[in-house]
Formats: structure tokens, sequence, C-alpha cells
């Protein structure tokens, strides 16, 4: 068997192998310091930038790297507060702060923005690869920039005046008065400096130029408004009534009518208000319908007819008068005379009978079997007390009101009584009297009553020297009316 035998080089080749060992070692250990190198780098970095503005960002062209927000935000305040707007109007010149007119710098959202990239490691890696240019957060307020341009021009600013139309009640016709041409000055071109001043924060200066500015409503509009207007009043406008009656709307009627176009109209013409033209129907249908006057027949105590008291009249009333305001507008709207009739439906009357006392159909009242009446003849200065057609009082002699102080006459009714009370009026002349402790009183209507008057010299006359309205009585007349009679008794007071 032959032996085998190692060759001579094997020795050399586990040198070779040791030596690239080695090599590879040292490599590896030279790239594993790197990477921590780089590693304890990026920590630095990210930690460093964590809250300071990353590389390339800029604010107002102004680098801001590496610097911490309450850095930027002083420096925003700083300018702000160093910017300038100079505006002249009409040769006057005022300096405004960014405040005065409106602009606000909303610093916290600026900074919002120049932080927006350092929220992660990540982002502030990639944020640092490139420039970033943050725009100033701006707001201003028009309201303000518009109240200083007014407080600016408040000198020699001139409002405009819309001509007028209106109806002349004395010449029955409308007419139109001339408007005012004003002068106001633009604000836009202040807001846009305001605007450009505030996002860069640099000062400037402007000129306001004044303008004029026309009427809405011009004086031609008001003078063809009115024309239009009086072509409506001048139309003649008839509504038959019953029988013979008609009716027709006054020319301050018809003017009511009219709507006169505002500055803010979608079109500058005259027009005709329909709920206007059915006011005014609706107001003369209450004057055409006739109302129902229901009959009162007296009768006696057995039943028998005595008098007539009121004859039954029937009503009318009007039943088309929407169909007429309808008819009315469409006429008038369309420059045209309108003659038109209300219909009626007729409302029958009805009849009372009234149980009255014997004897009383000759009486100035019929009142019903024993009912307390009384009987105020203002023809022969006496007051007569009923009950029923028996006479329980009178006639007795009385003194009424004087001449321009008449008393009144009518049907009325006890409504106010008083044994005694201080009496207070107003003389023909315009002068006050005052009469303490007047007796009996027994107020029938208004402030007339019936009362003891003793400063009278006698009873049953009347003229100069009369009361003031009220009807004078001896005291024990006038106590017997107050206490007989009762709150309701009734008062027929004539001639």
């Amino acid at each position: 068997m032959v032996g085998w035998s190692v060759p001579e080089s094997q020795p050399r080749i586990h040198r070779v192998n040791k030596v690239a060992r080695r090599r590879r070692l040292v490599v590896i250990g030279v790239i594993s310091g790197v990477v921590a190198c780089l590693g304890l780098a990026t920590a630095s970095y990210g930690a460093y930038f964590s809250d300071r503005a990353l590389p390339g960002v800029s604010v107002l062209g102004e680098s801001v790297t590496g610097k911490t927000a309450q850095e930027i935000a002083t420096m925003i305040t700083e300018r702000s507060s160093q910017v300038a707007i100079d505006v002249t109007v009409d040769g006057r010149t005022t300096a405004y702060g960014l405040g005065e007119l409106g602009a606000t710098v909303d610093v916290d959202a600026t900074i919002a923005q120049v932080f927006a990239e350092n929220q992660t490691l990540g982002s502030r890696l990639t944020g640092a690869l490139g420039k970033k240019q943050v725009p100033l957060v701006v707001s201003v307020d028009k309201n303000i920039t518009d109240s200083a341009v007014q407080k600016l021009t408040a000198a020699n600013h001139i409002p405009s005046v819309d001509a007028k139309v209106a109806f002349d009640e004395n010449t029955g016709s409308f007419a139109s008065a001339p408007g005012l041409v004003g002068s106001a000055v633009d604000p836009l071109p202040l807001v846009q400096a305001v605007n450009t001043a505030a996002s860069t924060l640099q000062s400037t200066s402007l000129t306001l130029a004044e303008h004029q500015v026309a009427p809405k409503i011009s004086d031609a509009d008001a003078e063809r408004i009115a024309a239009e207007a009086n072509k409506i009043v001048d139309l003649d406008v008839i509504v038959a009534g019953k029988d013979t009656v008609a009716f027709s709307p006054t020319r301050a009627d018809k003017a009511s009518w009219v709507t006169i176009p505002g500055p803010d109209s979608a079109e500058f013409v005259a027009t005709v208000d329909s709920a206007k033209v059915t006011e005014w129907v609706d107001k003369t249908t209450a004057s055409a319908n006739v109302e129902a006057v229901n009959g009162v027949r007296s009768i006696d105590e057995n039943g028998k007819l005595v008098k007539v008291s009121t004859e039954a009249v029937d009503g009318w009333a009007v039943n088309n008068h929407d169909k007429v305001a309808e008819a009315i507008t469409a006429a008038v709207s369309n420059g045209q005379n309108f003659t038109g009739e209300f219909t009626f439906d007729q409302i029958k009357a009805t009849w009372r009978e009234k149980k009255v006392a014997a004897g009383s159909e000759n009486l100035i009242y019929q009142p019903a079997p024993g009912e307390k009446w009384v009987d105020l003849n203002l023809g022969n200065n006496t007051v007569t007390a009923y009950e029923g057609s028996k006479v329980v009082l009178g006639p007795v002699g009385i003194v009424p009101g004087r001449p321009g102080m008449e008393t009144p006459t009518g049907t009325y009714s006890v409504y106010l009584k008083y044994e005694s009370q201080t009496m207070r009026g107003t003389n023909e002349d315009g002068t006050t009297y005052e009469a303490e402790g007047v007796e009996w009183v027994s107020y029938f209507t208004g402030s007339i009553a019936f009362h003891a008057a003793p400063w009278q010299p006698s009873f049953g006359w009347s003229g100069a020297g009369g009361s003031h309205g009220c009807v004078n009585m001896s005291t024990a007349d006038a106590r017997f009316i107050h206490q007989w009679s009762s709150i309701g008794t009734v008062v027929v007071s004539h001639y």
C-alpha cells in the first residue's frame, strides 16, 4: 500500500485564510463604527431640531433654521409692531398700525406651519432635504378698515340722497324732490394695501381718491314715477251702492293705493297695492251696508197694540266686496277708469213686542207696567217721575244748562249716584269752577246729573244764569230722584 502525503503548499493556504479573516473583521468593525456614528449623529440631529425650526425654513424671507417657536414669535411680533401704513385722503396723511386697520397676524397659526414637519424623526429628516418659505397667517376685518376710511373722509364725505316722490295733500298730486350726488372713497385699495403690509410686514403708503356716488333713484326716475302715480290718482273710480248712493275714493284715497319704489326695488315704477285697495273697499262696504232696524210694538197688559214704537226696516249687506276690490285693482293697474256696483244680501228685520203700562201711549216713553222712569222736558223746564204711566213726582220745575252749555237730549239711564260731591268743571269762557258739598247727585249721561242747587233763586226757567249742563233742582226734588231711582232707571231728555 502506497502511503499518502500532504503537499508542501498546504501550510501556506492556512496562513492566507487567517489573514483574510483578520481583514474581514477589520472591515466589519469599521462599518459598524460608521453606522454607530451615523446613528449617533441622526439621534443628535433629531433631538436638536425637535423644538427648533428645520434647516431650509424661512419666514418673511429670513432663515429661521434652529430658532425656537418663542424666538420666531418674538421676531414676528416685533416686526408687526413696526409696520406703518400712511394713508392720504384729500391732502391729509394719517399713519396707522396694522391693528388700527383691522389686520391681525396669527402668530400661533404661523408658528404651527413653521413646525409642521417637526412631529417625528422621519419627518425632521425628510423636511431638511428642501427649502420652505412659510407665509404669515393674516386676517383683515373689513368693517374696521371701512370704519377707518369713514373717519378719514368724514370732513369731506357727502352721502348721496335719493330723489323722492311724495303725495302733496294740498295739491292732491304726487311731486318729486331732487336727489343729491354724493362723494365717497373706495376702501378696496386700502384693504389690499393692508393685506400686503400684513403679509410682508413691510410699511407702505397710499393715496385714496374720492369719487362721486350717484343716487340710486335719479331725478329723472323720480319725475317719471311721480307722473305714473298721478295717472293712477287721476283715474275715476265709482262704485254704486243701494238706491242712488254711489261711492268714489278721494285723491288721497287713491294716492294711498300707490306704492312708490324704494332704492332697493327691482324696478323703479309706481304700482298699485291691492291690499290698500281692499282696505278702502272694506271701509266703503261698511258705509254701503244698511243696518236692519228691528221693530218694536208696544202692547198693553191685555195684548192690545198701543203703539208702534219703532218701525221694522230691512237691512242690506254687501256680498261682493272682494270682487269689487279685485276689479278696481285690475282696472287702475292698467290705467283704466272703473265703474262698478256693490251687490247686497237682504237682512230681514225682526219685531219685538214690549208690554207697556196702560195709558202710556201718549207719553214720550212707553214703560213696562210699574217701570220707573224720568221725563226731563226741556221744552217747559220740568221733571216728572213715573212708575209705569203713573206720576209719582211732578212735574216739578228745574233749571237746565245755560246757552252754550245746553243739557243734552236723548234716552239715557242713571249710572252713578252720590249723596254729596265736590263738583269741578270749566265755564264757557275757559275758566274753571269748583262747587263743594253738592247734594243728591244722580248722573245719567257723562258729567250730566240731577242735583240740588240751593243757590238758584227759583226753578222752572232756562237761559242765562242756568247750569253748566246739569239739571238744577230744589233740594227736596233732587233728594227724591236720588233715593227713588235705581242704577239703570231710564231718563228721557227732550224738548
